[in-house]
């Protein structure tokens, strides 16, 4: 009697139309709620990521040497993994499933184009540096997509 009791707590039944829909209990955070929040603490570290990042691509232009160019994105470049190590570990709820697949893709092609910077050659880092930017733009466009689909807004 007390695991039905239980089990009736956790989730009740509705018949919708001649399918069942399962309405989950809500005396704890939502999926959604717990996803958003584990998000939210990742982003923050991901933020750190990107400063240094900028000034590392800013640098491209100098005379900077490929191997100090990787020494510079190499901070970068953890961060971004431990990033995406966090967004891999999170529990997405079904609906944003896509978007965060999508963002978790991009920022893994960021890590790996960030972690070839030191086999360049001065013949291959315009191309290299070609696809690290376009890269970071698809990540800023995924973090976009998933800030919308999570709800959260950051003040400018």
């Amino acid at each position: 009697m007390r695991k039905f009791a239980v089990a009736a707590i956790a989730a009740s039944a509705l018949i919708v139309g001649g399918g069942v829909a399962f309405v989950l209990s809500t005396s704890g955070p939502s999926a959604m709620a717990v996803a958003r929040t584990a998000y939210i603490a990742a982003h923050a570290k991901e933020t750190a990521a990107s400063v240094t990042t900028k000034a590392a691509l800013d640098s491209l232009g100098s005379a900077t040497t490929i191997a100090q160019l990787a020494a510079d994105l190499a901070p970068a470049e953890q961060e971004a993994h431990t990033f995406q190590t966090a967004l891999e570990a999170i529990s997405w709820p079904s609906s944003v499933h896509h978007d965060a697949n999508t963002l978790i893709g991009a920022v893994g092609t960021f890590v790996w184009l960030s972690g070839t910077a030191s086999v360049q050659t001065a013949s291959s880092l315009s191309k290299w540096a070609a696809q690290l930017v376009a890269a970071g733009r698809t990540m800023t466009a995924a973090l976009t997509r998933m800030n919308r689909a999570l709800g959260v807004t950051y003040a400018q």
